[in-house]
């Protein structure tokens, strides 16, 4: 059978005529060669009356629902109309049997083409292509660019190969923009393999229909969310409430929200409860959420080097990035209704904290990322990291430096005393005085005189030193070991650290000093506070700065 292709029927029909008028030839000089009287009659195809001026697509629901059609129609065949073309409109996540009925009805009664195909499957196939990434169920752009792309075919020939009458889809994600479905079905008489594509054989049909995806049916309209409320619960101590509300919904006012204000170094699980307040009764989001986690994740972005745990700036930019996820559906994949943070630093400028909220029915997957699906929430909120409550009270208003010569010998110290610790009085600050080419070991004392009992803030920093770090920077040259001016410019620029944290990292406490030549300069002293931040990179820049104080300093 030799179809009439829809796009260049009338060189294939030129081509029949003289076909035929060859074969007439033939039969005329055959039967002038023939020594039977009798004249011999060929049996002609009538390929003119099977044209195909009609193709309708038939999507049906596999989980049941009204079948959805679209039809391709060129009234007058070859005429100079041109065909009429209905969109292809599918739900997101909704999986569907397509069928495909041909028909020519360019005659005086309809011709059922689909028939013809079926009776010749072996020698016919259908080719889609679609626009990358419009269906999660075949992945992809469809197998007309090559033939080995998936294609979910129901039906086969005699042989094994598939045909393409019936096939099955799953519907991506809603988007705004339409995609494109293309449907080409090729006659490969004698040429269909298992190797042939959309290039073998001649082409029958070759339409293609505008595609859309839409959200899902009217119960998703009912699910608009005008509220969020983000919980940051600590192990210890009272839970942190931040809310997004948007009381008009998609209407002109814009929405409330929250900082959210966070200890710095503390951890905190946070939970999200999403809510639609407009209706007459409140209805919980959350749950439904929970119900279809499979189709849902929650992305987060964040200032970078906020938070100590995560590390980074979050996941929307990159899936991989790290993000503690404490919930996952039934395929292991996170969902993000509740996971775990770690406060960085106090830093004096908030930062944001962005949440997107991705609804993948059918798309979500290990590799999916804030790119695919609909989004259901997109909000940000300023985020502000105070200093630990707990760490007010611990005001250092004395230090005291010792260097020790480590070949023996008297001490020598130098004060820095603050009598009214944050009040309006200047410190007093002693000179550190030293001999010249001699090695020493320098302990530092902090102290909290302000109360009436004084407080020893360096227990405190060494039963926490792997929160902190001392840098220290110093006139370039003074010293011979180390060299150079100090690490607080540079972590990695050479100091030596006579005490490591459980972790192995420095602490500063205790360091070693050689002097070098007669000279005068200065020494400055930084301390920092880097709960969950502290690492082999962390420096001067991380966390907050308990001290930062700079003495003058002579070699004689």
């Amino acid at each position: 059978m030799h179809l009439i292709n829809v796009q260049i029927g009338k060189s294939m029909k030129t081509s029949k005529v003289l076909h035929y008028f060859l074969l007439l030839l033939f039969a005329v000089f055959v039967v002038s060669c023939s020594d039977d009287d009798e004249p011999m009659m060929m049996e002609m195809e009538n390929e003119e009356e099977e044209e195909i001026n009609q193709v309708i697509l038939t999507f049906t629901p596999d989980g049941g629902g009204d079948a959805i059609a679209a039809t391709w129609f060129d009234a007058d065949g070859e005429g100079s109309a041109a065909p009429s073309i209905d969109d292809v409109n599918l739900l997101e996540g909704v999986s569907y049997t397509l069928t495909i009925t041909l028909t020519n009805t360019l005659g005086s009664s309809p011709e059922d083409i689909t028939a013809e195909v079926m009776e010749e499957d072996d020698e016919h196939q259908f080719f889609f292509s679609f626009t990358d990434g419009v269906f999660s169920d075949p992945t992809g752009d469809g197998n007309v660019d090559n033939a080995s792309d998936p294609l979910n075919y129901n039906d086969q020939d005699d042989g094994g190969l598939p045909v393409g009458l019936s096939t099955l889809w799953t519907a991506g994600g809603h988007t705004d923009a339409s995609g494109m479905f293309n449907v080409v079905l090729k006659h490969q008489p004698d040429q269909k393999t298992a190797a042939s594509d959309a290039n073998t054989g001649s082409t029958d049909i070759d339409i293609t229909f505008p595609l859309n995806i839409l959200e899902g049916e009217g119960e998703e309209e009912e699910e608009e969310i005008n509220q969020v409320v983000l919980t940051f619960t600590p192990e210890e101590g009272e839970a942190v409430t931040a809310t997004w509300f948007d009381e008009d919904g998609e209407g002109a006012g814009r929405p409330m929200i929250d900082d959210i204000i966070l200890q710095e170094g503390v951890s905190y699980m946070m939970s999200i409860v999403l809510t639609n307040t407009l209706g007459a009764d409140p209805e919980d989001i959350t749950e439904e959420i929970m119900e279809e986690d499979d189709e849902h994740m929650f992305f987060f972005s964040f200032t970078d080097g906020i938070f100590s745990d995560p590390t980074g700036d979050g996941n929307v930019d990159n899936r991989n990035d790290p993000v503690n996820y404490n919930d996952m559906d039934d395929a292991g994949l996170p969902v993000g209704l509740s996971t775990s943070w770690t406060a960085g630093g106090h830093t004096d400028t908030p930062g944001q904290f962005n949440i997107v909220l991705k609804h993948q029915p059918g798309q979500k997957s290990a590799t999916s990322d804030v790119t695919v699906g609909g989004t259901d929430v997109n909000i940000t909120l300023p985020l502000i990291i105070e200093e630990n409550d707990q760490e007010e009270e611990e005001e250092i208003n004395e230090i005291i430096l010792t260097f020790t010569p480590t070949a023996g010998g008297s001490a020598i110290s130098a004060s820095f005393v603050d009598p009214d610790g944050e009040g309006v009085g200047a410190p007093v600050i002693e000179d550190i005085i030293l001999a010249a080419n001699t090695e020493y070991d320098l302990t530092v004392a902090l102290l909290n005189t302000l109360g009436t009992d004084p407080e020893d803030i360096t227990e405190e920093i060494m039963e926490e030193d792997d929160e902190h770090m001392f840098f220290f920077s110093f006139t370039d040259g003074i010293f011979s070991n180390p060299t150079g001016d100090g690490n607080v410019d540079s972590r990695q620029d050479p100091l030596n650290y006579n005490d490591q944290d459980e972790n192995g990292l420095p602490v500063g406490l205790s360091t070693r000093w050689t002097t070098g030549a007669a000279a005068s300069g200065e020494f400055n002293i930084v301390l920092k506070h880097q709960p969950g931040q502290k690492t082999d990179t962390s420096d001067a820049t991380v966390g907050g700065t308990d001290v930062d104080v700079s003495f003058s300093l002579s070699i004689q």
